[in-house]
């Protein structure tokens, strides 16, 4: 008997040159129990077979943001069943040209009051770091302030590729700043101010358009939505075949596939030596060595021997570079808890800076984060107070040493201090570096 089958046209905002986006697809009853599954891309006109109940079906797309799409696959009011359905994302409003669905979007019809968004906004900053390759100093950089894109509710930021290890250092109205791994590919920054019952107006910070399917792979891993990875990365799908068994064209994205089967400790499909390319191919992404290592000691090593390479690879991450996504952070403690059983490992410079770098940890999205003033200078915020640190001139002094700012002393013996020369203030939508400003 053959099965009935539908077509399913996905549309999106991608250019002509990127990629395939895949996401995984339903067809559910009118009581939402799924009937069957599969995976769908922007590339190509998808077929699906299922099989047809008395009852009417449905079709549900999944997207990364936690929300989904749905389409009826009969006409509305007949027995008829559609042929070919679409779903078309283009509608929904995105300034990216590389649409990012694992964010929330620019409001296209702005609804919240222009002033109090300035007022949200007019306190955010950020500054890019870069740690040169061959050396163990971050950096504060400038950055071009022409690269951006302005509404109302919304300023987004692009950057080029670079062969430096990069991060992201902002305040968007927290009681100290975050430090927010992004990749050394192009990628762009969105800060947006967003509106609940509870915080009111309040800025955000979105890292997107670095990979559309690593972005939707961390997303639902984050949220634990399981099921919809399961579909999107089952043996034989295609884009496992695109990550894990063809020429890896895109390794971020084949990074975060990795940490899905780690965490399923699959180890069939989690070869020693795919991973092992993978790490020695892209050094530029610190989370391939931190699942190589996990890999190999999860799936059964000597206790000494497992001590002596999680001590190694804590020792190169922290000479490296911070990982990209938040989802390292129990590979770290895992890794941290091993070394700390050999007491010659457990003084050691790179472990202090491990556990330190663990305790400021703060995730933004599905991006690494913490709290700090510099990707080298990681604070413990639960243990911050702003009022005391700022009247003590010892450690007023320090952090503008962490920061690399000029600091004076006037005659009263305050220590003054203000912004680094290449920090960006959203004050205005200028974007343009500012005046020396007062903490």
């Amino acid at each position: 008997m053959t099965l009935p089958r539908v077509f399913v046209r996905l549309k999106t905002s991608n250019t002509v040159d990127d990629g395939a986006n895949y996401f995984p697809i339903d067809i559910i009853d009118g009581y939402g129990t799924i009937k069957h599954t599969g995976v769908i891309s922007n590339k190509k006109l998808n077929e699906l077979k299922y099989e047809r109940d008395e009852g009417p079906l449905f079709i549900r797309l999944s997207l990364p943001s936690g929300t989904s799409e749905i389409r009826p696959l009969q006409h509305e009011g007949s027995d008829t069943w559609n042929e070919e359905v679409t779903f078309d994302l283009r509608k929904q409003h995105s300034s990216s040209a590389r649409m990012n669905l694992a964010s929330p979007r620019i409001d296209a019809n702005p609804y919240h009051e222009e002033s109090s968004i300035r007022a949200t906004m007019s306190a955010v900053w950020f500054q890019l770091w870069e740690k040169p390759i061959g050396t163990d100093t971050w950096v504060n950089v400038p950055v071009d302030p022409t690269k951006r894109q302005v509404s109302i509710e919304s300023v987004q930021f692009e950057f080029g590729e670079s062969r430096n290890s990069r991060a992201l250092v902002a305040n968007v109205g927290e009681n100290i700043p975050k430090v927010v791994s992004l990749p050394t590919t192009k990628s762009k920054i969105e800060f947006k101010c967003s509106q609940d019952s509870s915080r009111g107006f309040f800025p955000e910070l979105f890292v997107s358009d670095y990979s559309p399917n690593a972005e939707s792979i961390m997303a639902f891993l984050h949220d634990s939505r399981l099921s919809s990875l399961k579909s999107l990365l089952d043996p034989g799908s295609e884009l496992t075949n695109e990550l894990l068994y063809r020429k890896v064209q895109d390794p971020i994205a084949a990074t975060a596939a990795a940490y899905y089967l780690l965490r399923k400790r699959d180890w069939e499909n989690l070869p020693k030596h795919w991973l092992d390319n993978l790490a020695r191919w892209n050094p530029q992404i610190p989370d391939a060595r931190l699942i190589r290592a996990c890999r190999k000691i999860e799936s059964g090593m000597r206790i000494h021997a497992a001590i002596e390479l999680a001590a190694k690879t804590l020792f190169r991450l922290m000479h490296q570079s911070i990982p990209l996504f938040a989802e390292s952070a129990f590979l770290i403690g895992d890794l941290i808890v091993l070394v700390e059983k050999k007491e010659e490992f457990r003084h050691q410079w790179f472990v202090k800076q491990a556990m330190n770098l663990m305790r400021s940890f703060s995730s933004n999205g599905v991006c690494f984060g913490f709290s700090g003033f510099s990707p080298n200078l990681p604070i413990n915020d639960r243990i911050y107070h702003p009022d005391d640190f700022f009247h003590r001139i010892s450690e007023a002094k320090s952090l503008a040493a962490g920061l690399n700012i000029p600091s004076w002393e006037s005659d009263d013996g305050d220590i003054f201090f203000g912004y680094p020369e290449n920090t960006m203030f959203l004050e205005e939508r200028s974007m343009l570096p500012p005046s020396p400003k007062m903490f």
